[in-house]
């Protein structure tokens, strides 16, 4: 949904570019409800497209590497409709990340794959509320997704404050190229709630608790000896908090996330970014994130195959394992050009078992990864 407009009722003008966007920074299903204008259809048409590249690296060797173009359009349809329409392929290559001494990529061999995803929503707007619903489909070498979604939001009478509520199912197919996994399926059920409450003519805050239930095949096909349960609950707690600088003519994102499972893995993120406008209209963003987890409870450490049982949960994938990390980015936006405006951004991740909040697990290697990320947005 497109926010024309950030207007709470406690301010007299309309706020400059850098309170727009504390706004409109807010993620998901918060981002569409800010203010007295998220009831409002969009009345041009949104265009962006976007190139990612990602890298990953450990000690001695680079490992997997995406490229990802994008596009993603929001359109009016008629005086109150609007579709949100996402398009994107992912090229991957490489080994996948160095997980113990002896169990290195998918399967030795590495990983070439190409992934094609898309998804449409459509969004109608009332005087106070919105009803939206669309679809999404994902499809690789070995995987298909598929799911739908629901959702609706309700601003309050002096439109200072936004609920929301969601539902969405998925339904997804495994055919490992290995011929380990063959039609085996996975289903999924989430559930999100969340509230958006403007606190001033400067700040925001949003807050959103997700549950998500999942069954069907949850293994690693490319991994030796990876049994997993075959049942998922997700719990998700997410609050952002967003205040404009009218002295720096700055904005300030702080967020923290807390997530938990049904197979005893936890994680907190925090995450900060200071988006300063600079002059001739370009824009500085610096931002920084730490993420902590703890491991799965059938995670085992190195060695490799110590403490497998037959029959028994038992994983060695490092992504179920202990860890810290630090995410360091930087976006840089250009002035409008000819009805476009350009971003750059950089990201810098760093993993290590000894950065965890708790205990680390056992001699994992160091683990990084780089990101670029070009941006062009065109309204008409």
């Amino acid at each position: 949904m497109a926010v024309t407009e950030f207007t709470p009722s406690t301010a007299g003008r309309r706020p400059s570019k850098a309170l727009f966007a504390a706004a409109l920074a807010l993620p998901g299903l918060a981002a569409t409800l800010v203010q007295a204008q998220a009831a409002t259809a969009p009345t041009q048409t949104s265009l962006e497209l976007q190139y990612s590249h990602y890298q990953e690296f450990q000690p001695r060797a680079e490992r997997m590497e995406i490229s990802a173009p994008s596009l993603f359009v929001i359109a009016p349809v008629g005086d109150q409709w609007a579709a949100n329409l996402f398009l994107t392929t992912d090229s991957i290559s490489g080994a996948s990340p160095l997980y113990h001494d002896t169990l290195s990529g998918a399967s030795g061999l590495g990983i070439d794959d190409f992934r094609k995803a898309g998804s449409i929503n459509f969004t109608r707007y009332f005087e106070r509320a919105t009803l939206r619903f669309g679809g999404a489909y994902s499809s690789e070498d070995d995987y298909i997704g598929r799911s739908l979604n629901v959702g609706a939001s309700l601003d309050s009478e002096d439109r200072n404050t936004s609920y929301d509520f969601a539902v969405a199912v998925n339904r997804d197919g495994i055919d490992s190229t290995n011929g380990v996994a063959e039609h085996e399926t996975r289903r999924g059920e989430q559930l999100s709630v969340g509230l958006t409450r403007v606190l001033s003519r400067s700040s925001i805050i949003a807050a959103s608790l997700g549950f998500a239930h999942g069954t069907g095949y949850f293994n690693d096909p490319y991994k030796p000896l990876d049994k997993r349960p075959d049942g998922r609950d997700e719990t998700t707690l997410l609050v952002r908090y967003n205040k404009y600088y009218n002295s720096a003519d700055a904005a300030l994102r702080l967020s923290y996330r807390y997530y938990q499972d049904s197979w005893a893995l936890d994680a907190h993120t925090i995450e900060a970014a200071w988006e300063q406008n600079l002059a001739h209209d370009f824009i500085l963003t610096p931002s920084l994130r730490y993420y902590s987890q703890g491991k799965a409870d059938f995670y085992v450490d190195p060695p490799f195959g110590e403490g497998f049982y037959p029959n028994r949960n038992y994983s060695a994938d490092a992504r179920l394992s202990a860890f810290g990390a630090w995410d360091v980015g930087l976006k840089l936006g250009l002035p409008e050009f000819a009805g476009w405006r350009a971003e750059v951004k950089f990201e810098f991740y760093r993993q290590k078992n000894s950065w965890a909040l708790g205990s680390g697990s056992a001699e994992l290697a160091p683990f990084s990864a780089r990101t670029w990320q070009l941006g062009l947005r065109h309204s008409f």
